[in-house]
C-alpha cells in the first residue's frame, strides 16, 4: 500500500469528480479513533475527499446507525445524481439479526 488514508476503515469506493478532485466513500470500525460518535456501531458510512488521491481529508459522518432500524451498516456503493446529490446504496443487518438486506440513502455534500 503507498498509504493509509483512515486506519481501521474498509470497504473504499472512490468516485472520480468533475474538477478532477476524488471523493471516497467507505466504512469505518474505529472505535477509539471515532469516540465522539454516540452511541458507536462497529460499521458507519463516511465520505473523504482528495486532490491527489493520495491525500485524503475526512469530510465525516454520512450515515450512523442510530437513526435508522439497522445496528450494522457496510458496503456502501454511491451513484451521484444530476442535482449533486447522492444515492448510496449499503449492506444493512438488522438486531433482529437477519441475514441482511441492501439499503438506501440520499446524502447532499457539504459543498
Amino acid at each position: 500500500a503507498d498509504e493509509t488514508f483512515l486506519p481501521k476503515a474498509i470497504d473504499p469506493e472512490v468516485h472520480t469528480l468533475e474538477d478532477g478532485t476524488f471523493r471516497a466513500f467507505f466504512t469505518v470500525m474505529d472505535r477509539e479513533a471515532h469516540r465522539h460518535m454516540k452511541p458507536f456501531k462497529p460499521h458507519e458510512l463516511m465520505t473523504a475527499v482528495s486532490q491527489d488521491g493520495i491525500h485524503w481529508e475526512v469530510e465525516g459522518l454520512i450515515l450512523t446507525t442510530q437513526h435508522i432500524p439497522f445496528s450494522v451498516t457496510t458496503d456502501p456503493s454511491a451513484l451521484k445524481l444530476k442535482d449533486g446529490s447522492w444515492r448510496i446504496y449499503f449492506g444493512a443487518v438488522s438486531e433482529q439479526g437477519e441475514t441482511g438486506n441492501i439499503a438506501t440513502v440520499r446524502w447532499w455534500p457539504l459543498d
